[in-house]
């Protein structure tokens, strides 16, 4: 059972996971977890599509540590569900976290955001690794619905910085522009310069002086 996808966002029923995870009563602890993860994942500026997918990593974790259950021994299958609820609750205090950023924020702290989320991916593989070869076969798994995550932030962060970079080249121009008007009308004072007296220095005139000055 995976989450249910709604209008492209993921609508996590914790009630039918719960019901799921009957015959391992423990795992039901990161339900819960599971859910709030979800919540605050939308709330991430511009790294929401790997916060979701990470909550989505977290239900493949909880449902193969399910379905491997009757075959483990009982030591092992204690030590792996350990370990995922304490990887729920790691992933849980990082994407509140993150959930609190800015948006400017967000994009200087995305390599930073980026290497947690493989961290705690990291960890969810070896909680299935623990279970042996039926389950380390989810891995894979695991790390495909990370990569998708990946993918859909930064063509949107990618984006970002491209109109960032633009609008920095457009007002370091205009600072360009106002220094050579300020030099302009405090040389010049009352005479006439480029046609133009001091008083009548405008922006866009001045604009049209550093044009000229540029191509010279």
């Amino acid at each position: 059972m995976a989450p249910k996808l709604v209008s492209s966002e993921t609508v996590f029923d914790v009630a039918e996971f719960a019901a799921g995870l009957a015959d391992v009563p423990a795992l039901e602890a990161g339900v819960l977890t599971i859910q709030k993860i979800y919540n605050s994942a939308k709330k991430v500026e511009n790294n929401s599509g790997k916060c979701t997918r990470l909550a989505d990593a977290a239900v493949v974790m909880i449902e193969t540590i399910r379905d491997n259950a009757p075959a483990a021994e009982a030591s092992t299958l204690d030590k792996t569900i350990q370990k995922a609820l304490s990887t729920l609750e790691n992933v849980k205090t990082d994407v509140d976290s993150w959930s609190s950023y800015t948006y400017l924020q967000s994009v200087y702290y995305r390599h930073e955001i980026e290497g947690a989320i493989q961290k705690h991916g990291d960890s969810m593989s070896e909680c299935l690794n623990l279970l042996g070869i039926a389950a380390a076969l989810q891995v894979n798994n695991v790390a495909l619905i990370l990569k998708k995550g990946r993918e859909e932030d930064t063509h949107k962060i990618n984006e970002i910085l491209e109109n960032s970079k633009v609008m920095r080249d457009s007002l370091t121009e205009l600072v360009d522009v106002s220094l050579l008007w300020l030099r302009i009308v405090s040389r010049v004072g009352p005479r006439s310069t480029f046609g133009y007296r001091s008083s009548e220095m405008g922006p866009e005139r001045a604009m049209r002086c550093f044009s000229c000055a540029k191509t010279k």
